[in-house]
This record gives C-alpha cells, structure tokens and sequence, in this order.
C-alpha cells in the first residue's frame, strides 16, 4: 500500500494571529510524484482541511506540539507530532526547499536575496533559489551565495532569445559544475 509520506511538504510558518501559526504543505505520491487531491489534513485540536487540485493545503494551528493526520482512500493513514513555532522551517522528509519569490518571478530583474534571512543558518536539505533570473549574472550570484546550493530560472529558457545557450556558455567558461550537452 502507498504511503502518503514523502509528502514533499514544505511548511513554512507564518504568525498570522496571536499564537498561531499557518503550515502550507504539498502532497505527492511518493512513486509517482503526482500531486494528490483532497487528502484530509486534520490535527488533534480538531481544525482541518483538503488538498487542492494541486495538492496544497494550508492549516492554520496554535503554537507547541500538534499531531497532524493525513488520510486519503487507497493510502495508508499516517499521524505525525510537529513542534509548531513561530518563524520556523520543520525539517520532514523533503529532498529539498525550493524558495520562488512570486514578487520577482518573470521580472528578470534578480533572484529576492531578502527572503534567505528567513531561513535557518544549519538547514541540512539543499536550497534551491528561483524566481526573477534575467542573465547570468544573477545565475552566478545565487551560485556564488553559501546558502544556496542551485537555482532555477525559466525566463531564460522562454524570453531572452539566446539566453539560456550564452548563460550557460558563459558559466562553463567560468568552470560552473554544469552538465555538457556535447
């Protein structure tokens, strides 16, 4: 039977009210990596919610330990104990974050280096910065960063004619550990 864990759940949380706090999560099938549709996410002090079409969820709880359950018909139930703090990421079972900065994204105008003071100094998964790459300047600025470790970027791929063949030229040359398409 599948499990719903590996969920790729990213909780950020959000001081929105006092004491509490707002978790955003994304739930996939572990093998297949298509995001599931209304999983029932329900926690102990009794509030809940659904997955969306693209299996997002937002829940909103109190402060301290919550037992959080995840049902969906077909996969096992799974109850799992988060700490919930302000301002904290929860290290799951993810691969890796993926920070996009909506603001920025499309703009060409840079990646939003701002939103890295929210993230924890010892963060042990892979940090991965998109939204708002326009050359590769800002490429190499999010690779040069310690606490980045990739970055992503379709502006180039889509809008900027050659960008993508004279970015990755350019980074290449520069010795960047990028794959060679030869």
């Amino acid at each position: 039977m599948n499990k719903i864990c590996s969920l790729l759940i990213l909780i950020f949380l959000n001081s929105q009210l006092l004491n509490a706090q707002i978790i955003n999560g994304k739930i996939t099938d572990l093998n297949t990596k298509e995001s599931l549709i209304g999983v029932n996410i329900i926690s102990e002090e009794g509030s809940g919610t659904a997955s969306d079409i693209d299996g997002e969820y937002q829940l909103k709880l109190t402060e301290g330990n919550q037992k959080i359950t995840f049902k969906y018909i077909g996969y096992e139930e799974i109850t799992k104990t988060f700490n919930i703090a302000k301002n904290e990421i929860l290290n799951l079972n993810f691969g890796e974050l993926l920070l996009h900065s909506m603001d920025k994204d499309g703009t060409g105008m840079n990646f939003d280096f701002e939103i890295l003071k929210f993230i924890p100094e010892k963060i042990d998964k892979p940090l991965i910065l998109s939204g708002g790459a326009g050359n590769y300047h800002h490429l190499k600025e999010g690779l040069n960063n310690s606490k980045i470790n990739a970055v992503s970027t379709a502006n180039l791929l889509n809008f900027v004619g050659e960008g993508l063949i004279n970015a990755r030229k350019v980074m290449l040359d520069e010795k960047y550990p990028l794959a060679k398409w030869e």
